[in-house]
């Protein structure tokens, strides 16, 4: 949201997310429409570039405050194709719901 940003649990989860590999990103900005026409651009400037510091290869960004942006966005998500994970083909992994010693 465009009013507060991650908290910091919001934060340790993109972080993970990060480390364990990530096929396709999309960051996609809502609620800038709230605020005023200053802090909109502001907003979408500092989202932009927490986007791009994430995922500087395929920081793609898109804002819905307008219907057009929505329709990008769209097309957008049609048009990806995921990108294969070098980590997980290079790593075994396995995930434990109950484990003991």
């Amino acid at each position: 949201p465009a009013d507060g940003g991650l908290d910091a649990r919001g934060e340790e989860i993109v972080d993970a997310v990060c480390m364990q590999g990530v096929g396709a990103v999309v960051g996609v900005l809502t609620g800038a429409e709230q605020l005023p026409p200053k802090q909109q651009a502001a907003a979408r400037r500092e989202w932009a570039a927490s986007l791009h510091a994430r995922f500087p290869e395929q920081a793609k960004f898109f804002s819905l405050d307008q219907d057009q942006a929505c329709a990008a966005l769209l097309r957008h998500v049609d048009g990806i194709s995921p990108r294969k994970l070098a980590w997980r083909e290079q790593r075994s992994y396995l995930l434990s719901h109950r484990h003991s010693y």
